[in-house]
Order: C-alpha cells, then sequence, then structure tokens
C-alpha cells in the first residue's frame, strides 16, 4: 500500500506546491487514542505515553491528530516535546483533542472528518488509523477527499510496538471505563502546563491543522447533525 509506505518513510510536504493525486500531497492522520491503546495493550501503553510516540513519530509527517474519550472539551492542545527548540524542531505537527464529557473520540472524530470536508478546494488525504468499523465508515461517508482506513494494528507496528506488545492485549483483563478517562485527564493536564512552558501558538503549524484547532477551542461553531444511518450513527456537517 503506497499509502503505508509514505507514512513509514515520508518527508513534509509543501502545503502550496500539493496537487491532487499528486504523492506529495499532504497527509492529516486522525488517530482512535483508545483504540490504539488496547491495541498495544494499554497496561503498558498510557494516554502520555502514546500522544508522546505520536509526536515523536510526527516530527516528519504533515499533521498528526489523536483523539481522546473524555477531558475538559471538546478542546484542541498542541504537543511539543519537553525538549523541543526551534532549532531542532520549528513545526508542530501533533494535535491532541478531547471530547470532553458529553461526546466520545469517535463523535470527535466524525465531526473532524465533517470540519476538514469544507476544504474541498485543497489537496491533501485523510488518513484514519482504527479497529472500529462503524467509526471508519462514519469518517469514510462524511468525507468528500481522498481517504484511506487502516487497522489499529499497523499504526501499532509504526510506533515500534513488538510482537510481546501486542501479544500483551490478548491476555490483559478487562479495560476499565475510569482507567481511560483518568489517563487523559493526566494526558491533559500535562500537555497544559508544557504549552505554558512552550510559546507553541507561534511556531510553525499546518494551516487546516491550526483551523482545526481553532474550531475545537471556539466551541466548533456550525457544526450540525447531517443524519443518521440505518444503523443508529449520526453523521456531521457543517453549516453555511
Amino acid at each position: 500500500e503506497d499509502t503505508i509506505q509514505r507514512i513509514a518513510g515520508p518527508q513534509k510536504t509543501s502545503n502550496t506546491s500539493a496537487s491532487e493525486g499528486d504523492p506529495s500531497n499532504p497527509l492529516l492522520i486522525l488517530i482512535d487514542g483508545n483504540n490504539i491503546r488496547n491495541s498495544w495493550g494499554y497496561q503498558s501503553l498510557s494516554a502520555s505515553d502514546l500522544t508522546s510516540k505520536c509526536s515523536d513519530w510526527s516530527s516528519s509527517l504533515d499533521s498528526v491528530m489523536v483523539f481522546w474519550d473524555g477531558g475538559s472539551g471538546p478542546s484542541s492542545v498542541f504537543v511539543s516535546d519537553e525538549d523541543d527548540d526551534d532549532d531542532k524542531r520549528s513545526m508542530i505537527s501533533t494535535l491532541a483533542l478531547f471530547s470532553g464529557q458529553d461526546v466520545n473520540a469517535d463523535d470527535g472524530m466524525a465531526q473532524t472528518c465533517a470540519f476538514l470536508s469544507k476544504y474541498a478546494h485543497e489537496s491533501f488525504e485523510v488518513v484514519v488509523f482504527t479497529s472500529d468499523a462503524n467509526l471508519a465508515n462514519r469518517c469514510k461517508e462524511m468525507h468528500v477527499k481522498s481517504s484511506h482506513i487502516f487497522h489499529s494494528i499497523y499504526l501499532c507496528l509504526l510506533l515500534g510496538a513488538t510482537d510481546a506488545d501486542l501479544q500483551e492485549r490478548i491476555f490483559s483483563e478487562e479495560w476499565e471505563r475510569t482507567e481511560r478517562r483518568s489517563s487523559v485527564k493526566d494526558l491533559q493536564i500535562q500537555l497544559g502546563r508544557s504549552n505554558e512552558c512552550h510559546d507553541v501558538e507561534t511556531r510553525e503549524i499546518m494551516p487546516i491543522t491550526r483551523d482545526l484547532h481553532e474550531w475545537m477551542n471556539n466551541g466548533q461553531p456550525k457544526l450540525e447533525i447531517g443524519r443518521v444511518t440505518k444503523g443508529g450513527s449520526i453523521l456531521y456537517q457543517i453549516g453555511d
């Protein structure tokens, strides 16, 4: 799969020179955070651990968005490593997005796909990592641009999971909701403190990613329910 090869060994692209169908089109990568944790073995990978791995990995990518259930939200936070500096890495490629208490990360990813569909005039591709077939279908139905869906195991391997990591998940106990929410809360607190120490708002970021960040933190203006599928899943749209 050409897209996986691009993700595994990409080069940053120019947002102004990419054209439709060109392999240099920017990639916007959407990650179902808890789904990846569960595939990896959640007991050995906290929300903070996974977000840090994604941030390290995204240094050669255009935009990586990690979605989490819970936290204070809906909201978006830039992810900047503790040892980042402008000489080493001027561009921030990773966002952590929190659903808040009223919806879940699946809804957040679906809402983001609706937001991205408003950028039909721009050239980019959307990549979704999840093993949730229902979520995958929601993302595909709402996004008019080129989109690719990959099972969460692919991302685990790209991030360095070993056979032992992936075997562990088979024997893990049932995952309690309280642990998921607690781990996400810890992540949001950690990122808040990190952003206070780094002037992340002035760093370079892909324009579409910055627009999404602002839209999330401004209350998702004009977000509407588009329709409900036969299976009961909500599809969203952005009103005029």
